[in-house]
């Protein structure tokens, strides 16, 4: 499996989601806030794939009023149908936070017309989700809430749910089938309302903090809407001890806008080339790309962050979580092997390097 901008982690891999539905109305104190009644069924619907986001930026779209919708996510970990309560929670990978942000004009103007949510629900990037963990009954107990400007605006509990994550895993089993890499939105307590550019959410669980995002406008975009690229190689000699990385950034028009060469002490090839991407990576920030497309000649390290090759040696593993918690910032990004040739200058950079170490 390849990580793209449709995949979410847990337990620092990532897993390709299918499908993401949503439950509406699962709160009482919801339920009023929007002067709707209480549901005596689950209320479902769907939101688009292309919405999944699990960046640490919200971008309004032009013209907007777009609404927080705080709620606890489940990840579907294997397929199943005609699931019974007492059997459902076998089927949870995982469970975060999100977002369903929401178009409220827009859902407005379709539910007066009785018509389906789906437009005001899906465009990109309103699906927002943390990082997944594995279930743990005692912690998910907890308060779950978000905070706009340091003030919580949302709060709740799974236990204050109309529909338990149980009862709505069933439900919905038994008229479609799950999939494993499904998400389950369950449902917003009372408190939605508007985000505007400039605002700060946090998103969290008891008193831990789960996610922080920015939000801006996508007038305020300018040149970080741009992709870049990277290119990055590390270079080892075993005899000489000596090891050294390098990397280079392309913007769009695939002019070379930044490079580095750096000599790196005593380290394996591997270790040298998971050290150049967290160096790249790094710079990337700093220079404010949230957009990235990332080229390395090591089919192994690519491997390993798409997730299709496990890390089994403790000091990888160190480099590699600390690859997947700098990419977790950016607001897209992908990692492509490509062949020796077509890293030259990476690969010069890499060796200028270690050459600094003789």
């Amino acid at each position: 499996m390849i990580k793209n901008n449709y995949s979410v982690l847990i337990n620092n891999k990532y897993i390709e989601v299918r499908n993401i539905y949503a439950v509406g109305r699962n709160y009482i104190d919801h339920a009023k806030e929007m002067q709707s009644p209480v549901p005596k069924d689950p209320i479902l619907f769907q939101k688009a794939l292309t919405s999944l986001s699990n960046s640490s930026t919200i971008i309004i779209p032009d013209g907007r009023e777009i609404h927080h919708e705080l709620e606890v996510v489940v990840l579907v970990g294997k397929s199943g149908e005609n699931i019974t309560s007492d059997n459902a929670l076998s089927y949870i990978k995982g469970i975060g936070l999100g977002l369903d942000l929401t178009d409220r004009i827009l859902q407005s103007k379709l539910k007066s017309k009785s018509l389906p949510w789906f437009i005001s629900k899906s465009f990109k990037g309103s699906a927002v989700v943390s990082e997944f963990y594995t279930w743990d009954n005692s912690k998910w107990n907890e308060s779950f809430w978000l905070k706009k400007n340091k003030k919580i605006v949302q709060s709740g509990k799974i236990i204050e749910m109309i529909f338990s994550i149980e009862e709505l895993i069933s439900y919905l089993s038994k008229r479609i089938s799950l999939l494993k890499g499904d998400l389950i939105f369950t449902g917003t307590p009372s408190g939605v309302g508007p985000i505007i550019n400039g605002d700060k959410l946090d998103m969290g669980l008891g008193n831990e903090s789960l996610m922080n995002i920015d939000v801006i406008d996508s007038t305020s975009m300018n040149d970080e809407i741009k992709t870049f690229s990277l290119y990055v190689d590390g270079s080892a000699d075993l005899n000489t001890k000596t090891a050294g990385i390098g990397g280079v950034f392309y913007n769009d028009d695939n002019q070379e806008i930044y490079s580095f060469s750096e000599y790196l002490d005593d380290a394996t090839n591997n270790e040298a080339e998971y050290t150049a991407l967290i160096k790249g990576l790094k710079l990337g920030l700093e220079l404010k790309f949230i957009n990235i497309e990332i080229y390395s000649d090591s089919e192994l390290i690519v491997r390993q962050i798409n997730g299709d090759y496990q890390v089994k040696n403790d000091r990888m593993k160190n480099l590699h979580l600390k690859v997947l918690n700098l990419l977790k910032q950016y607001n897209n990004w992908s990692i492509k092997h490509i062949m020796r040739d077509k890293n030259e200058i990476a690969d010069r950079l890499s060796k200028e390097g270690r050459m600094l170490g003789k």
